[in-house]
């Protein structure tokens, strides 16, 4: 749940990895949990310290607008029972996406009530090569000609310790082939963690 993707200027930026094989060991069985399609650290979403989301969860939108006919479209998605197994107290996920269809805002906000998670990640995963200025907290995709960039604005960011990083994400047979995907995460420690806003703009 929570999870988005991006598309521009013939290129998809942020990827969503679906399901994988129905012919996979168990699939709807005890190893379900066990794909890295089937949990969310397999999506653009957020993870406390690698809990799985709630096997039935689901969410519900709010404050869906559009400001006018130039504005931006903006909508929020209740996520607090995908993070039942966690313990978080409430979890939304805000989304603005500009008229132009260039920027993609995404605003977290955490309550972590009695929750004892220790970390708090945030995923993105792409074909794009990633190139991470951690001096400026800002990352840049490129895919052939095109560029885009990332950037946390400080401005609506709670999050002590903030880290930025990357990594290869190749899955071993019998899970389908991710060959080329890479996966972007802002990482810190839960509790003092409490909003994180992303820009993605080309």
């Amino acid at each position: 749940l929570g999870s988005f993707v991006f598309e521009s200027k013939g290129h998809r930026w942020a990827i969503d990895l679906g399901s994988d094989s129905y012919a996979l060991p168990e699939y709807f069985g005890k190893k379900r949990f066990t794909y890295y399609r089937l949990r969310n650290i397999g999506h653009n979403t957020l993870t406390f310290d690698d809990d799985n989301i709630g096997e039935k969860a689901n969410s519900s939108l709010y404050d869906v607008a559009c400001t006018d006919s130039d504005g931006d479209v903006t909508a929020t998605a209740n996520l607090t029972a995908a993070y039942e197994p966690s313990h978080i107290k409430h979890v939304s996920r805000k989304l603005s996406i500009s008229h132009s269809m260039k920027t993609l805002s995404i605003v977290d906000s955490i309550d972590y009530g009695s929750s004892q998670a220790k970390e708090m990640t945030w995923s993105m995963h792409t074909y794009a090569a990633i190139d991470i200025d951690k001096t400026t907290s800002t990352v840049e995709l490129s895919q052939g000609k095109e560029r885009l960039s990332i950037a946390v604005d400080k401005a609506g960011t709670r999050c002590p310790g903030l880290e930025i990083s990357s990594e290869d994400i190749e899955l071993k047979p019998p899970q389908e082939s991710t060959t080329g995907m890479r996966k972007l995460m802002l990482k810190a420690s839960a509790k003092t963690c409490t909003s994180i806003a992303v820009n993605i703009q080309l």
